[in-house]
């Protein structure tokens, strides 16, 4: 077998990859990508001859490689037609003196008698003549011409040209160097491979591998025409000689499909034709088509819709069993396995595959397995999709998405921008109005009663017009309302099934037993069911009122408390009201249901008579809703007493600060005279009981104080190391001489609402008091200060201020009296004067008489308390007892009282007179006297030593007072100091101070009778 022929049939077999003969001139494949910019380059050895289509008379095919003439007789001229210099064609052509036209096309099947031009070969045009000899003169010399074209079913060859000029004139008829020829190459529609090879004088084609009998030299056809060679069309209508027919035959736009077209500068042998007719055409890419698809707003079919038999799945979206199933069949094709009679057809290929480009916009797309398509480039396998529309949304083209191809051999994607576009028309549905359901809707209405319901709803695409009752009330009737939207109108009747209603509102009136309702004035509940109906006549499902039947009976207590104000601990009076909300009202009574917790309720004609839970109040009639009724009787008061001490008003401190206390209240039925089985819900009264001012109480030790005498040591050690400033607040620190007084107890039951003014005062002046410095903040020391003299503000207040706080004989304050207690607390006392006596008296001044010596009503900061003109005094008295000195601390030194240096105790004055006189001696008799003065000092300081020894060893006193106490002492030891006793048994003790005066050298002794103390100590004068 020669070479070739196994060429041949590798070739051929199904497994193997044929290959094209290469070397070609000019090869058009007319891929999709070009199809679809209208332009096809070659990719032949003379690549840059182009050829330009017009996409308005030529189109791609669809799914394969390959353009097709569109059917216009109006348009002359060609429909695809190189652009560019063929120049370079005709070199070659003429160098080899050669030629191949290669064709992969599928003739037209024509009924009508006309010449399909398909391809012309050719110079240059020339006029379009009926008469064949002026046509033939007027070519130019060297005009060649050869032509496919179709005459009905059979595809013809022509050539025809004007070797040299004529020799002789041509006469009529006389075509012998001006001659056309043709020749018909087959008489078949189905794809075919066409090959046409020219050489020298001999032609041959081949049809599928198979060579025509076409082999034909005529004398005037030689390479020499080739140079002739100026265009190449495709498609053209032109006009048509046939010679051989004889008649002029009216040419029309050929309509078969070229798949590929090549030309060779060679003849192409007989095997390297069935090499190409093995190769067939390029791999087509998947080709798109755009599609538009229709389904109802819910996601249906656009068929109908599943609530008219289902009035409830409105009101839920469907399942997705449930949505419109939407085919993508004829999306996307390959004509390599869908387009049966394209030469690359191949039923066992793998077919293309399909890929999600874009997403819709809104709604949501689902594979066929229910999958959500949430993101590009899914694949849809079945080419099945689901889609849901977003709720409530229609219209022409609402969505659209995209889709792409890939070849099922190679993968490749389909042509970039030429995506499949589906667009989602969405057909409206008339949505049924939606109910709005009514429950638990509280209604008081008793017999005869009366309530009207508004019915509503929502419809996304129309407006609710009426309404209809399905199913009516156990304990009551429903009317139609009237235009005024408050007026009832004509009675439903109940037994005839389904009533449309005159408006949108309906009536309701409460028939049944009012005897027997709970301790809340609950009755029963009731329920009635209604469906809309929309501007469409469409209706909605059934929705259902359903309500809480209360009785008519409304207690109305009186929101603005302050017309009951009642007096802390005065009786006052509080209105109870109510009205019947039945048609025919009802004469009430009042029915106590919660008493106030911070007061108790009177009968208003007996005060005697205190009133409980479920206690009656008559009243004269009923008191109808004073928005209906501009006149009733305005209820019944009972009277009203606050709790020792209670008050809620006013709210605030003079400073701005709450005053803990709540409001109080108590609750009430309004209750059918006749009947007290019907009563209204209880309601809350509140009662505003104002403060009226109450005198503020105090309490203190009833023991007499004692205290050393603060000594000249107490006193520096005090100025030395007690009284220093840190962050200018005192330091209280512990040293002799000092009395802490507790046991002082403030009570005020105005809680603080005003402040007060206090006065601490020592009766003798020589007591000095101070306040407990750690709370001295409480009190104020500012705001009672005269700001100019004799200006007209002091002659309200004949008092002012005193002191800081710290030791003083008189200290004037203001403050809030809660805060005394604090303040009080460890009261400072001291007294320099020893062995005597002083009464400390602390006054509380609360009121608003400034003449009085209370703070001013004016300056009090504070209104709605009760407070008469008058000013509340409270005193208390602390006695003090002054000692000597603490014998512990004593150094000798004289203080207020004075003293001899033998200890003689003399009045202050005298003391002072004696002291100059002994100065002057002293001056005198300085140099006799100075080793007398000398021993006297030792042996006085012995003497001091030994008095202190024998008071701290003295004896404890068994009892007796104070009296007896001195007598007894008399004439005992001398410097028996004082014994600071605090306990009970005190008796005599300003008597027995008096006795004590003058009696011993070296300090008088005074027995306090403790419990069992009998003796006192001491020595006598």
């Amino acid at each position: 077998m020669e070479l070739s022929r196994w060429v041949c049939f590798l070739l051929l077999l199904p497994s193997a990859v044929a290959s094209r003969t290469s070397g070609e001139v000019l090869l058009y494949e007319f891929g999709q990508s070009d199809c679809k910019a209208s332009l096809f380059p070659s990719t032949g050895t003379v690549s840059d001859l182009s050829l330009t289509m017009d996409p308005t008379l030529v189109s791609c095919i669809n799914g394969a490689v390959g353009v097709e003439s569109l059917l216009d007789n109006t348009h002359a001229g060609p429909r695809l037609r190189s652009s560019g210099d063929i120049t370079a064609v005709r070199n070659q052509l003429v160098a080899s003196a050669e030629m191949t036209l290669e064709f992969w096309l599928k003739p037209a099947s024509i009924n009508n008698y006309k010449a399909t031009r398909f391809m012309t070969i050719g110079k240059a045009d020339y006029p379009e003549s009926d008469d064949w000899v002026d046509r033939c003169s007027a070519r130019p010399l060297g005009h060649f011409d050869l032509m496919l074209w179709q005459l009905e079913d059979a595809l013809r060859l022509s050539y025809s040209g004007l070797k040299v000029a004529p020799s002789v004139a041509i006469e009529d008829g006389d075509v012998e160097d001006c001659k056309e020829e043709q020749v018909e190459i087959f008489e078949n529609t189905n794809p075919q491979h066409l090959v046409i090879t020219v050489k020298d004088r001999e032609q041959k084609a081949y049809v599928d591998g198979a060579t025509l009998p076409f082999n034909r030299k005529e004398n005037f056809f030689d390479a020499s025409y080739i140079e002739a060679i100026s265009h190449l069309d495709f498609f053209t209508n032109e006009f048509l000689h046939n010679s051989e027919i004889g008649t002029e035959i009216q040419a029309a736009p050929w309509t078969g499909q070229l798949y590929l077209f090549a030309m060779y500068d060679k003849v192409l042998t007989p095997e390297e034709v069935q090499a190409n007719l093995a190769a067939k055409l390029r791999n087509s890419l998947p080709s798109m088509t755009d599609k538009t698809v229709t389904i109802n707003e819910d996601g249906e079919s656009a068929a109908g819709s599943k609530w008219t038999s289902d009035p409830f799945s409105y009101q839920a979206e469907l399942t997705f069993s449930e949505l419109a199933t939407i085919s993508l069949a004829g999306v996307i094709s390959d004509a390599d396995v869908d387009l049966v009679d394209y030469p690359n057809y191949n039923a066992d290929g793998s077919k293309p595959r399909l890929f999600v480009g874009t997403l819709p916009a809104t709604g949501s797309l689902f594979l066929s397995d229910g999958t959500p398509i949430e993101a590009e480039d899914v694949e849809i396998i079945d080419e099945v999709v689901k889609f849901r529309p977003p709720k409530d949304q229609n219209g022409a083209g609402l969505v659209s998405f995209t889709l792409y191809g890939k070849d099922g051999e190679t993968g490749e994607r389909s042509v970039e921008g030429a995506d499949a576009t589906i667009t989602v028309n969405v057909d409206s549905v008339d949505d049924p109005p939606v109910p709005t359901e009514i429950a638990d809707e509280t209604v008081m209405v008793g017999v005869d009663g009366v309530n009207i319901f508004t019915l509503q709803g929502t419809d996304v695409d129309d407006a609710i017009t009426g309404a209809s009752i399905l199913t009516f009330p156990g304990a009551g009737d429903l009317h139609n309302i009237e235009s005024d939207g408050v007026t009832f109108g004509t009675k439903l009747d109940s037994g005839g099934g389904e009533v449309d209603l005159t408006s949108l509102k309906v009536g309701y009136r409460f028939t049944g037993d009012e005897s027997n309702p709970d301790d809340t004035g609950f009755l029963r509940d009731d329920l009635f069911s209604f469906k809309l109906k929309d501007a469409s006549g469409v209706k909605g499902v059934p929705a259902s009122v359903a309500f809480r039947i209360f009785t008519s009976l409304v207690a109305t207590p009186t929101s603005n408390a302050e017309k009951f104000t009642c007096v802390e601990e005065t009786a006052g009076d509080v209105l109870l009201r109510g009205f019947d909300n039945s048609t025919s009202k009802r004469d009430l009574k009042f029915r106590i249901a919660e008493l106030p917790q911070h007061g108790d309720l009177y009968d208003p004609f007996n005060m005697v008579t205190k009133l409980g839970v479920g206690s009656i109040v008559e009243a004269v009639d009923s008191c109808p809703d004073p928005s209906v009724a501009a006149t009733c009787y305005p209820g019944v008061n009972v009277k009203y007493v606050g709790n020792k001490d209670y008050f809620n008003f006013p709210e605030m401190m003079f400073n701005g600060s709450s005053v803990d206390s709540e409001w109080d209240r108590f609750k009430y039925n309004a209750v059918v005279s006749a009947s007290t089985d019907a009563k209204s819900l209880p309601k809350t009264q509140r009662v505003k009981v104002i403060n009226k001012n109450d005198r503020t109480d105090m309490t203190g030790p009833e023991e007499t104080v004692f205290v050393y005498a603060l000594s000249s040591a107490d006193k520096s050690e005090r100025e030395t190391f007690c009284e220093v400033e840190e962050n200018k607040e005192k330091k209280e620190c512990v040293y002799g001489g000092v009395a802490r007084i507790t046991g002082i107890n403030v009570k005020e039951v105005d809680k603080n609402v005003d402040r007060v003014r206090v006065s601490i005062k020592s009766e003798t002046g020589n007591g000095l008091v101070a306040l407990n410095l750690e709370h001295l903040d409480l009190a104020n020391f500012v705001d009672c200060n005269y700001p100019k003299p004799n200006s007209d503000f002091d002659k309200n207040r004949p008092w002012k201020c005193k002191g800081d706080g710290d030791l003083r004989s008189e200290t004037v304050f203001v403050a809030q009296p809660r805060d005394l207690n604090l303040l009080f607390d460890g009261l400072r006392y001291e007294n320099s004067v020893k062995n005597s006596v002083d009464n400390v008296t602390i006054t509380i001044y609360d009121g608003i008489n400034g003449e009085m010596g209370c703070i001013p009503k004016a300056e009090q900061r504070v209104d709605g308390s009760v407070r008469g003109n008058g000013c509340y005094l409270t005193n208390l008295t602390l006695n003090i007892l002054v000692g000597g000195f603490d014998p512990s601390r004593d150094d000798g030194k004289s203080e207020k009282t004075g003293f001899l240096p033998f200890g003689i105790v003399l009045p202050y004055q005298a003391m002072l007179g004696m002291m100059g006189g002994m100065l002057v001696m002293a001056c005198c008799c300085c140099s006799c006297m100075k080793r007398k003065w000398k021993k006297r000092r030792k042996r006085k300081r012995k003497e001091r030593e030994e008095k202190k020894q024998k008071a701290l060893q003295l004896p404890e006193i068994a009892g007796g007072d104070l009296e007896d106490g001195v007598r007894e002492n008399r004439g005992k030891d001398a410097g028996a100091g004082f014994i600071n006793i605090a306990g009970k048994g005190v008796k005599g003790m300003r008597g027995g101070l008096e006795k004590a005066q003058g009696y011993g050298i070296g300090g008088p002794a005074v027995g306090l009778a403790l419990k069992g103390v009998k003796k006192g100590g001491g020595g006598e004068k």
